[in-house]
């Protein structure tokens, strides 16, 4: 072969070996797009690496019309993030609002869906930041924006009246005044378009606010000169009735069928004390001298879940009110992390397997340190636990946990970046 020729062949593999790296350039940015979320994800970890073209199934779709949820022939999933959204709070429509589910026989594909009793829960949530309204089902699809009316710097939404009505809750732009907005979502005619939000302002600095357990009524802590004062109000902010006056100002307040309680905020360096209060708004010690002490107590009044630090760690007791009988359950974790079966002999909590040493609640409060649970169920009868979920690889800090009326889904928020889940207890 001549020196010419040699040339020639050289030439034409490099030019060869040029057009397909063009070529293979050219057509890359799926797949560079993926890496750079990859990358986001990784820096910003928030949820799960998981692209929505890597589990559609996972993605709400943007619902019109009527919602047709329908459940996937061999979908075993229990666990589900339901949506990716920041969310400030969110409620569990009553089931009567919600659509039938039609069921699909997979032995038949092809064979239209059959009528079905069977309806899926939807929770309804509001943006934080800008306080728009959304409607998902518990299988995160079906998804319909409720309210498109903007409330600016929303932290906190509470929700009222079978989730027509909402307490938006800020801060204003002098950086200290606690703002609280009672809203009420107004429909948008026919099936299309978004509803509205309107309402009136409260008083400026609510230190804190409460929905009674019928959803009825709102009880508030409003600051004064002399202390605090707690006042109840329908859920459309008429009928304000004083219930009572306190020096101390540090509360959280907690609504249950039996009434409405007190807990002083809680810090692992001082004790912590519990009351409830009656209708003459007289308060009544039932727990004190606890370190560390956060409460939820059950329905009925009866029993009550509460926490105790010492040193660095933090553990879930259960408190018998009747005869002051006490059990530990083992678990390393809040009641705010709980929630109560309606039967008052169940609850639900996220707790993790172990926990860092740090100071808790204080270091969960100011989110120096987070949590990574599981879902456990505890008999609170006997004070035994069982872990109905490891989790399922997704990282997770259980808060603000709410059951449909049927408790067959477990809904909660996931303190990391704020997203709502759904967890099918049925197949638990």
């Amino acid at each position: 072969m001549s020196k010419k020729t040699i040339l020639v062949v050289v030439a034409l593999v490099v030019i060869a070996l040029g057009a397909w790296v063009y070529f293979s350039l050219k057509t890359a940015p799926a797949t560079e797009g993926t890496e750079k979320k990859s990358l986001f994800s990784s820096l910003f970890p928030f949820g799960s690496n998981k692209t929505p073209q890597e589990n559609p199934a996972e993605t709400p779709g943007a619902g019109t019309g009527t919602p047709t949820t329908t459940i996937p022939a061999g979908d075993t999933r229990k666990l589900r993030k339901i949506s990716e959204k920041f969310i400030a709070g969110f409620t569990v429509l009553p089931p009567d609002t919600t659509p039938v589910v039609p069921v699909y026989d997979a032995s038949t594909p092809t064979e239209a869906p059959r009528a079905s009793s069977l309806r899926a829960p939807i929770a309804r949530l509001a943006e934080r930041g800008d306080g728009f309204v959304f409607d998902v089902d518990a299988l995160g699809e079906n998804e319909k924006k409720v309210s498109g009316t903007i409330i600016s710097g929303t932290v906190q939404a509470l929700f009222a009246d079978s989730g027509k009505t909402l307490l938006y809750r800020y801060i204003r732009t002098d950086g200290k005044t606690i703002a609280t907005y009672l809203g009420r979502i107004v429909p948008a005619s026919g099936n299309t378009g978004e509803g509205t939000t309107t309402g009136d302002f409260l008083p400026d600095n609510i230190l804190d606010a409460t929905i009674s357990p019928d959803k009825k009524s709102i009880f508030v802590l409003l600051s004064s000169g002399s202390g605090v004062t707690g006042i109840t109000m329908k859920s459309d902010g008429t009928a304000k009735k004083q219930l009572f006056v306190s020096a101390f100002t540090e509360w959280l307040s907690e609504w249950t069928k039996t009434g409405i309680s007190l807990t002083t905020k809680a810090s692992a360096y001082t004790p912590g004390y519990a009351y409830t209060v009656n209708a003459s708004g007289v308060l009544k010690k039932i727990i004190g001298q606890v370190n560390g002490l956060t409460t939820k107590i059950s329905p009925d009044g009866k029993t009550m879940l509460y926490s105790v630090s010492s040193g660095n760690s933090v553990s879930l007791h259960i408190r018998h009110l009747g005869d002051g009988s006490d059990i530990n359950t083992g678990l390393s974790t809040l009641p705010e992390k709980c929630i109560w079966a309606a039967s008052a002999n169940l609850a639900y909590c996220g707790a993790p397997e172990t926990n860092t040493a740090a100071a808790y609640p204080d270091a969960w409060y100011q989110g120096t340190m987070h949590f990574t649970d599981t879902v456990w169920s505890i008999d609170t009868t006997k004070g035994t636990t069982n872990k109905l979920t490891d989790g399922e690889g997704n990282t997770l800090d259980i808060m603000s946990l709410t059951l449909d009326q049927n408790e067959t889904y477990l809904f909660f928020m996931n303190k990391y970046d704020g997203s709502l889940w759904s967890f099918n207890l049925a197949k638990s």
